[in-house]
């Protein structure tokens, strides 16, 4: 039997379990087919998944659709974080003062004890009856990766960013996706090497970004009760 320096010695040498997870980001359509949903939720995909970025929620009183999720929900108007760990704190980011738009963020802690934030949000679509504002998506999103700076751990930036593609814009050429890289994030379905027009008309426009995690894999879902498919990607800390 090995002892002494000879068992630390192995310890030291043997690599380090990655933990791993999925993260799910999701505009399930005002929940007008909440039960198919509901459904999909306990699919053998999405059973399996720990954190769930959602958007166009119905949170208002008579609504709350949040609260039949499984997992603790935190929100912030329509858009919600749905987490099967622990929520260790939470919060809300103020992304365009013009018009009030907010994101839910909440830092999540596993059950190892590994901790980072989810951020979930849902960007301008059109500002007045002009849906051509690639810069007011690009400004939201530097706020949210601004609140994000202030934050030690690993980051998750998910949710519907409305990169509607149209002519030569936008699409996977939407200014925010470019600032999001220049700030060190990585579209976590890209670098599995899926892609995922995640709605029938506009193409690409819900996304998963990281910083601080390792993505491992990736799935374009399916059209389950929304107008959106799901995304998920699952990643491990570093």
């Amino acid at each position: 039997m090995l002892r002494g320096p000879f068992v630390l010695l192995l310890l030291l040498l043997s690599p380090a379990s990655a933990e791993d997870f999925s993260i799910v980001s999701w505009n399930i359509h005002k929940g007008s087919r909440l039960e198919r949903v509901l459904e999909e939720f306990r699919s053998p995909e999405l059973s399996k998944a720990s954190l769930f970025a959602l958007q166009e929620v119905l949170t208002e009183p008579g609504f709350r659709q949040q609260e039949r999720f499984p997992g603790e929900a935190h929100a912030v108007g329509r858009d919600v974080i749905v987490s099967r760990w622990e929520i260790a704190d939470r919060g809300e980011v103020l992304v365009n003062p013009a018009t009030g738009r907010r994101a839910a963020w909440a830092d999540v802690r596993s059950p190892e004890g590994r901790e980072a934030r989810l951020y979930s949000l849902h960007l301008s679509y059109k500002i007045g009856r002009d849906p051509f504002v690639p810069h007011i998506r690009a400004a939201e999103m530097r706020a949210v990766l601004d609140h994000a700076d202030a934050y030690p751990g690993p980051v998750i930036v998910a949710g519907d960013f409305n990169t509607v593609r149209w002519f030569v814009c936008c699409g996977r050429g939407a200014p925010l996706l470019r600032l999001m890289e220049n700030r060190g994030y990585r579209d976590a379905l890209a670098a599995a090497g899926v892609a995922c027009n995640s709605q029938h008309i506009a193409g690409t426009v819900d996304w998963i970004f990281v910083k601080g995690l390792k993505p491992e894999s990736a799935a374009c879902g399916r059209y389950a009760g929304s107008d959106h498919k799901w995304i998920e990607a699952r990643v491990s800390f570093k």
